[in-house]
C-alpha cells in the first residue's frame, strides 16, 4: 500500500504542477492552487494567509467566510475549524516560504493528515510559491514596460534584468518538462546545475547529497568549472568539510562573502572569495545542498542571486522526490510485498527475455508448491505462516546462481528461472539445492515447523 500511496503522491504533485504554472496572474494561479489542493487531499476548505490577510479560500459562502479564524488556523493557533453543514474539521497548515504566506487545509473528521499527505502539501506550496514569483516577476516586467519616461540607463538596466529573468523562467519551465515526462535523473540534475552556472555567473557549482550508506558524508552528484581530477563526478567527502555540509546541518540557504578567511575556511575550490549554498529536500527531510562559488574580487550576491539560487535547488528537491517516489512505485509493482522477490509479471518477461536471448544455452524454469504450508496457516495462524514465505524466499534466494530468478507467484506457489541452462542435468542440480535447502526445519514462535516442496522443471527443448 506504501508504493501506491507514493505513487499517488508523485501523480497528484505532477497534475498540481501542469495546473498551476498554466495560469496567468497570481490570483488565479492561488486559486488553481488551493482548488487542486483540497480535490487531491479531500480537504472541505482550502485558504492562502497573507500578512494576516486571506488572500483566497474555498469552503464557505463569500458573505460567511471566518477571516479570523481562517488567520488563526494558518498561524497554528487553531487545530480545527467549525464548516456550515460539514461540522468539525481538522487543519494542516504549511509555510509557502520566502514571506509568501502559507497554505491551508481542512478536512472533516477528527484523524490527523497522514506524514505522505502533509509532505504531498508542502510539495505543493512550494511549487505554488515559485509559480506566483514568476507570475509576480512577470507582472513586474510588463508593468515597466509601459513605463517610457525613465532615463536611458534605468532602461538598459531594466532590459538585462528583464533578460536574465526570461532566461530563469525558461530554464525552470525546461526543468519542470524533463521531470513532468520522466527524464534521467543524472540529466535533469545536470540541467540544474548548469542553469546555475549559467545564471549566477558561478565560476564553481557542485551538488552534494548525503551518502545512504554512510550517512557522515557527502557525495558530489553534479559538478561545473571544478578540477574534474580532484572533484570528479562520485567523489565523497565528510558531511562537516565546506559549506554544503553546514547548509545540510543548518537546513537553511547560507552566504558566506566579504571576510576571506570564512570564505577559505568553507570553500571548496581554489581562489574562490565567495560562495553561497541551499539546501535540496527529499520527501521532506534535508539531504544535500546546492552550491555556487564565485573567483571575482569583492563579489556580493544580491538578494535576487540568492531566490535565484533557491529556485534551482528547489526544482533540484522535486525532482529528487519525485523519481524516488515514482522508483518506489515502480518496484512495489513488479515484486510481492511480503516476500521482496519478483512477482509474477516481472517473472514472465524475465522469461521472455531469456527466451529471445537463447541460442546455445536455454532458459529453465523451475515451479515449486509448498508442501503442508496449509497446516502451519491454520494451526498457528497467518503471522507465522507469513514468517515460513519470507524464510523460503531467503533460502531460495541463496540456493540459485548469480543471474536467476527467484519469484513468488502468491499463496505457497514459487517459481525459478534459470538462465543459461546448458543440460536437463545443470537445471536438476539446482533444484536438488533448492530441495536441501528447505530440508532443515522452520522455527516460528520457538517451534520447529518442517516444510516439504513439490516441484516441476521445465526446460526450453529449442532456441527462442
Amino acid at each position: 500500500m506504501a508504493g501506491i500511496a507514493e505513487s499517488w503522491s508523485t501523480q497528484q504533485l505532477t497534475e498540481f504542477v501542469t495546473l498551476v504554472g498554466a495560469s496567468k496572474d497570481e490570483e488565479a494561479a492561488i486559486r488553481a492552487g488551493i482548488e487542486r489542493a483540497a480535490e487531491a487531499l479531500e480537504g472541505e476548505v482550502a485558504a492562502v494567509v497573507r500578512d494576516g490577510k486571506v488572500l483566497a479560500s474555498i469552503g464557505f459562502q463569500i458573505e460567511d467566510v471566518p477571516l479570523d479564524k481562517l488567520i488563526l488556523a494558518a498561524a497554528g493557533e487553531l487545530p480545527t475549524l467549525e464548516v456550515p453543514g460539514v461540522g468539525s474539521c481538522v487543519v494542516l497548515s504549511v509555510d509557502l516560504g520566502h514571506d509568501a504566506g502559507r497554505l491551508l487545509l481542512a478536512r472533516h473528521g477528527q484523524e490527523s493528515f497522514s506524514r505522505q499527505e502533509a509532505n504531498l502539501l508542502r510539495g505543493m506550496a512550494q511549487v505554488l510559491t515559485l509559480t506566483l514569483r514568476s507570475l509576480h516577476t512577470l507582472a513586474a516586467e510588463r508593468f515597466l514596460r509601459t513605463q517610457g519616461e525613465l532615463q536611458a540607463n534605468e532602461n538598459a538596466q531594466l532590459v538585462k534584468s528583464l533578460r536574465e529573468r526570461q532566461v530563469l523562467l525558461e530554464r525552470l519551465a525546461k526543468i519542470q518538462r524533463s521531470i513532468v515526462r520522466r527524464a534521467k535523473l543524472e540529466t535533469v540534475l545536470d540541467t540544474i546545475v548548469a542553469g546555475a552556472s549559467e545564471l549566477l555567473r558561478a565560476d564553481a557549482v557542485g551538488l552534494r547529497m548525503i551518502d545512504p550508506q554512510d550517512p557522515g558524508s557527502t557525495v558530489l552528484l553534479a559538478v561545473r568549472g571544478l578540477d574534474p581530477k580532484r572533484f570528479p563526478a562520485g567523489s565523497r567527502a565528510p558531511l562537516v568539510e565546506g559549506i554544503a555540509g553546514r547548509t545540510i546541518v543548518a537546513e537553511r540557504l547560507l552566504v558566506i562573502q566579504g571576510d576571506p578567511a570564512k570564505v577559505q575556511a568553507v570553500a571548496v575550490g581554489r581562489n574562490v572569495t565567495g560562495a553561497m549554498s541551499a539546501p535540496v529536500v527529499e520527501n521532506g527531510r534535508v539531504v544535500g545542498a546546492l552550491t555556487v562559488g564565485t573567483r571575482e574580487p569583492n563579489r556580493i550576491y544580491s538578494d535576487t542571486e540568492q531566490e535565484v539560487l533557491l529556485a534551482f535547488a528547489e526544482h533540484a528537491s522535486l525532482a529528487l522526490t519525485d523519481a524516488k517516489n515514482f522508483d518506489a512505485a515502480v518496484h512495489r509493482a513488479l515484486h510481492d510485498l511480503l516476500t521482496g522477490l519478483p512477482n509474477r509479471a516481472l517473472f514472465d518477461d524475465r522469461l521472455q527475455q531469456a527466451v529471445k536471448e537463447s541460442g546455445r544455452t536455454r532458459p529453465a524454469v523451475v515451479f515449486l508448491d509448498l508442501d503442508g504450508f496449509k497446516r502451519v496457516n491454520d494451526s498457528m495462524g497467518h503471522a507465522a505462516g507469513d514468517e515460513v514465505l519470507i524464510e523460503v524466499a531467503r533460502r531460495l534466494s541463496q540456493s540459485i546462481r548469480p543471474g536467476d530468478t527467484a519469484a513468488r507467484f502468491g499463496g505457497d506457489e514459487f517459481a525459478l528461472l534459470l538462465d543459461g541452462i546448458t543440460s536437463e542435468t545443470e537445471a536438476a542440480a539446482v533444484a536438488e539445492r533448492v530441495t536441501a535447502s528447505l530440508r532443515d526445519p522452520f522455527v516460528v514462535n520457538s517451534k520447529e515447523v518442517t516444510i516439504t516442496a513439490s516441484l516441476g522443471i521445465a526446460v526450453q527443448s529449442g532456441p527462442g
